[in-house]
Parts: C-alpha cells; sequence; structure tokens
C-alpha cells in the first residue's frame, strides 16, 4: 500500500478477520508517530488500536538487533505496544555488543536486567575487563563468573540455536571445481602480467599476500573462458546494431516530417494568393507550389498548416 488510507483499511481489515500482517521498522514508526497533519484522527485511532493498544495477539520482531538504542524512534515506538507476547528473532551473538544485547532482552523480558546503567556495572564492565590482552588473572575470573551468571539468568527467556537444527532439512552440499584450459593468447597475457604488473614499486606492498585481491581481479579478466567474452560482444553488438536502426528510423522520420512541412507551408503561401476569382491561377497551384518550393520558409505553426489545410480543401471544392 502506498498510500495511508490503503494502510488504515488493511489494518483495520487485518483486526476484523485476523490473519498475519508482515510490516517493516520503518513503516511501523511512522504510523506510529504520525500526527494529525498525516492522519485524520479516526485513521490514528484505528491505528493505534491496531499496532499499540490492545494491539496484535503475538509479535514477532526479525533481525532483533535493530533494536539496539532504547533512545531511537523505533525503540521508543516498540515499546508502547501492549501485547505480552513478544519473540525476537537475531543472528547477534551473546558476546558482540552486550549493549544491544539488553535493549533486545528489554523488550521481550522488561525489567528482567535491570536497567541500562546496572546492567553496564553488573555486566557489560566486568565482562569486557576481561577480555583485554594485558587483563589480569583476577580480571578473567570475574569476567568469567559474571557471563556465567548471565547466562543462567537468560535461560529461561533466550533459545540458542546453530547451523545443526537446520541440517536435518537442508540438502548436503556438494561442490565442483573446474579446471578450466587457457588459450595460447591467455597463457601469454598471463605470463605478461606476472612478469611486469604483479611487482609492486612499494616496499609496504611486497609482503607476501599484500596484492592478493588486486591480482585476482586483474588476473580474473585474463583466465575467463574466451565463450564468455563472445558472448559478451554478441550482446554488444546486438544493442548496438538495434541503436543504430532506432537513430535511422528517427531520422528518416525527422526528414519526412520535415518535408511534410515544407510543402504545407509552401501550399499555404500560395494559396493565400490565389482568390476564387482566379480560375486560371487556382488551375495551376501544383505547378506555382513546384517552382516557388525552394524558397518556401522552412518553420510553420501548426496553427498555419491547418488553416492551409482548410484554404486549399475550399479552393479545389469551388
Amino acid at each position: 500500500c502506498r498510500k495511508n488510507y490503503e494502510r488504515v483499511y488493511r489494518l483495520k481489515e487485518w483486526q476484523e478477520d485476523g490473519g498475519v500482517m508482515v510490516i517493516g521498522y520503518d513503516m511501523f514508526r511512522n504510523l506510529v508517530t504520525a500526527n494529525t497533519k498525516k492522519l485524520r484522527k479516526k485513521a490514528l485511532d484505528i491505528v493505534k488500536s491496531t499496532l499499540l493498544d490492545p494491539g496484535p495477539d503475538l509479535v514477532v520482531c526479525d533481525e532483533g538487533h535493530l533494536l539496539k538504542n532504547e533512545m531511537t524512534a523505533l525503540s521508543k515506538s516498540m515499546t508502547k505496544i501492549r501485547t505480552l507476547r513478544r519473540i525476537v528473532l537475531t543472528g547477534t551473538p551473546l558476546q558482540n555488543n552486550l549493549t544491544e544485547y539488553h535493549c533486545m532482552v528489554q523488550f521481550v523480558k522488561p525489567r528482567l536486567l535491570g536497567t541500562s546503567k546496572e546492567f553496564k556495572n553488573r555486566f557489560v564492565n566486568p565482562i569486557v575487563n576481561g577480555q583485554f590482552e594485558d587483563s589480569t588473572a583476577n580480571d578473567v575470573k570475574v569476567m568469567k563468573r559474571r557471563a556465567h551468571v548471565l547466562h543462567k539468568m537468560l535461560e529461561g527467556s533466550v533459545q540458542r540455536f546453530d547451523y545443526a537444527v537446520l541440517t536435518p532439512f537442508l540438502p548436503p552440499k556438494q561442490e565442483y571445481v573446474i579446471f578450466i584450459r587457457l588459450t595460447d593468447v591467455q597463457i601469454k597475457i598471463y605470463r605478461h602480467y606476472l612478469d611486469f604488473y604483479s611487482q609492486c614499486s612499494d616496499e609496504a606492498s611486497k609482503s607476501k599476500g599484500a596484492r592478493l585481491f588486486s591480482d585476482f581481479q586483474n588476473l580474473q579478466r585474463i583466465w575467463t573462458h574466451p565463450r564468455v567474452l563472445m558472448l559478451n560482444a554478441e550482446k554488444n553488438e546486438k544493442i548496438a546494431e538495434t541503436k543504430r536502426l532506432m537513430e535511422s528510423d528517427s531520422e528518416g522520420s525527422l526528414k519526412d516530417f520535415i518535408d511534410d512541412d515544407d510543402s504545407d507551408t509552401s501550399s499555404s503561401e500560395e494559396d493565400k494568393k490565389t482568390t476564387p476569382s482566379e480560375d486560371s491561377d487556382i488551375v495551376c497551384v501544383k505547378d506555382e507550389l513546384t517552382k516557388t518550393r525552394e524558397n518556401v520558409p522552412k518553420r510553420s505553426t501548426r496553427r498555419t498548416r491547418n488553416n492551409a489545410g482548410m484554404f486549399k480543401l475550399n479552393t479545389l471544392e469551388l
């Protein structure tokens, strides 16, 4: 839905008929934070009743790590939902960012880990302090204890799964490596590149693997199968041929338009000089037009052409 009234209609229909409503975070935030300038009061009431209070029966948030800051407009909008059945899906592990983890848990289980300040003092600071290279043995010991306590606290609300859960349902992975024999020209270019371009003059870049990615990108253009290059060349040739045909057609139609324009203009100039009483001039209109064609101006307006056509018709009828 692109219009706000269409979105409100869909929300109302979903509330009455039930089902699953899929909505993005940005759209949810925009609808919830909308004011009377964007939506009418009746539409705002429908949005709040369907999304916030009482809201849906179940809320499932995919990519839950986007709720990483309690001060953002998105997090504030999500906390307004009165639905207590909440699920957050994320692939971010616990050790990546504890502050973001607190925001996700806070949405699912409010006040389980305390406020953000309390969580930092109890878990974030001790755990981070024991992860440095120069951390003391006591710091590492405290870190392990705090991490163990945190895992125990989250056992009832956080379920951790790895790829082993999907293994029974996914087909086995199969990899095929196909070696392509290079042509003589490709071998020559390949060796030339290795001899003259793979060596870098910069001392800092002479270390092993420093130019791995740049060399790989350049050599890809060399060892590509000739058939691929041929297909690309044929495609470009077809595009160029189509472009040439379009240009030639447009030039031909333009010339025809100019010729028609000239004939209409010349007819207008000659017909203006004829009168119904001059029968001899009327009979020789075509010859006069042919003689004076080159001296006729190249430009005329639509109105002039229309008037000239009507004048010719009336003259011939006479």
